[in-house]
């Protein structure tokens, strides 16, 4: 019993440590529980991007918690979330009569992307105007085409913004023949 009081205690000093060193900022972007706190969420959450970033030199892992913020955004029909995480809204996400529309698109951002992780995204690239996460081209099925799967984002305002998903297809692939999201 002491030995596993003292793995435990271990433990939470070693997570403790990542996460005040900003080693692990992870857990700042899980939802909150307390219904009042959920509507002003995103707040917290971009708030903690502007926090980790201070710069025009991002991390991966800042670019993964901004890309899984949004999609998170995505997934919950978030608008005022999913608007200060991108670099451009849809028209039909401007447009009041086009709420249904919006949430498709919502839904679709988040259909394609739930199975995305950032052990695939484990390639990243920057310059001042344009960050990018991308996987290797991968293949589920031997003889399948290799796919890349490539998030573009933009710093802007202290973050970054996604501004486009796209899906290589082929490994001979240029930029211009991917499909965008």
């Amino acid at each position: 019993m002491k030995k596993n009081i003292s793995i435990a205690v271990a433990l939470v000093v070693v997570l403790g440590t990542f996460i005040s060193q900003g080693l692990l900022p992870i857990p700042t972007l899980f939802p909150k529980e307390d219904s009042k706190v959920e509507k002003l969420d995103f707040l917290e959450k971009i708030d903690n991007l502007v926090e980790t970033a201070g710069s025009k030199t991002f991390t991966r892992i800042q670019a993964w918690s901004a890309f899984s913020a949004y999609r998170d955004f995505a997934k919950d029909h978030n608008l005022p979330g999913v608007t200060a995480l991108s670099y451009q809204i849809s028209p039909a996400c401007t447009d009041p009569s086009r709420v249904p529309e919006c949430n498709g698109l919502m839904d679709s951002v988040y259909f394609f992307t739930q199975n995305f992780t950032l052990e695939d995204f484990k390639n990243f690239t920057q310059d001042d105007d344009l960050f990018l996460l991308y996987t290797d081209y991968t293949t589920e099925d031997e003889g399948a085409t290799p796919v890349r799967y490539v998030i573009f984002f933009t710093p802007q305002d202290g973050i970054l913004k996604v501004r486009s998903i796209k899906f290589c297809l082929g490994a001979d692939t240029s930029d211009k023949e991917c499909l965008a999201l």
